[in-house]
């Protein structure tokens, strides 16, 4: 067998001297594989017959039957096991060195007959890149005041690197919750990410054109983020009350106030840590965080 290099040679240096002894010897190779070639008008890869034929009889055929059965109705068995199991079962049907023939043909039936594969899109986050904010419901928590109940909400913020999370109670999702949230763990962090980035719900963005799916930043969002130096982002989640990593506090995350304990009067509630105005232009902002402290 040529290589498709050989021939392009031996068409080229054929056309030119018209001799097949000549052009054979320019592209190294037999004047008989020459005038085969020539004859045909194509190549070796055109000529090339695929290979569907076996060269040895099938290890497996005795067993395949029995391992198709298997397959069907367990198909999350380990080819291995299984193989060691009709071994002892069928001596006289199978060789033990087909192990790794067995594990190839196992591996063709799962993809092609086998249940379909979960798709998996791995999130890859940067140190110090992006804050993400949501809210959720804390009634679970079972907070009371003086022995009533105190629904609330809880503006939560985490960074997605490092899981870092802050969070303060409110009494709905509002821009004024949303503001006072996301300004308390700033300050709280003691830097600025990069993004500040939120669902697409009606407290941060808002429809550009009813009938269409694009939606823009609210005015009081989008200043926020601007006197913060961040660049405001939406989540992709399809939804809307999700972002991609901001979820339900765990019970060992340091949030804004003690939401998981009942308090005997009003007064005694432990109020959220009070957020500090950012100062001027002039001063000193926040810095840009590249790890939580």
């Amino acid at each position: 067998m040529i290589t498709e290099h050989q021939y392009r040679r031996l068409m080229k240096h054929y056309k030119s001297s018209g001799v097949v002894d000549h052009a054979a010897m320019k592209a190294g190779m037999h004047r008989e594989t020459a005038r085969r070639y020539l004859a045909a008008q194509a190549g070796p890869g055109t000529l090339k017959q695929p290979h569907t034929w076996r060269t040895r009889r099938d290890p497996l055929s005795g067993i395949w039957p029995e391992t198709e059965r298997w397959l069907d109705e367990s198909p999350e068995v380990e080819a291995k096991a299984l193989f060691e199991y009709l071994l002892a079962t069928f001596p006289d049907k199978i060789e033990g060195r087909a192990l790794r023939t067995f594990q190839r043909r196992v591996s063709e039936w799962q993809r092609r007959h086998g249940p379909p594969k979960e798709v998996f899109f791995a999130q890859v986050h940067e140190m110090g890149e992006c804050v993400q904010t949501d809210w959720t419901n804390a009634d679970e928590l079972g907070v009371t005041i003086a022995g009533a109940a105190y629904p609330h909400l809880l503006c939560h913020s985490v960074l997605p690197y490092s899981n870092w999370e802050w969070a303060i109670p409110c009494l709905s999702e509002s821009v004024l919750s949303l503001k006072r949230g996301l300004q308390s763990s700033v300050w709280e962090l003691r830097g600025v990410p990069l993004f500040s980035q939120t669902d697409q719900s009606s407290t941060a963005t808002h429809q550009l054109k009813r009938g269409e799916g694009r939606r823009g930043f609210n005015v009081e969002y989008a200043a926020l983020c601007k006197h913060l130096n961040m660049e405001p982002a939406r989540s992709r989640s399809p939804v809307p009350t999700r972002t991609a990593t901001s979820r339900r506090p765990k019970a060992s995350s340091s949030v804004g106030s003690k939401t998981s304990s009942s308090f005997a009067a009003a007064g005694t509630f432990p109020r959220s840590r009070p957020t500090r105005p950012f100062l001027g232009r002039s001063a000193a902002a926040p810095t840009r965080c590249g790890s939580p402290r």
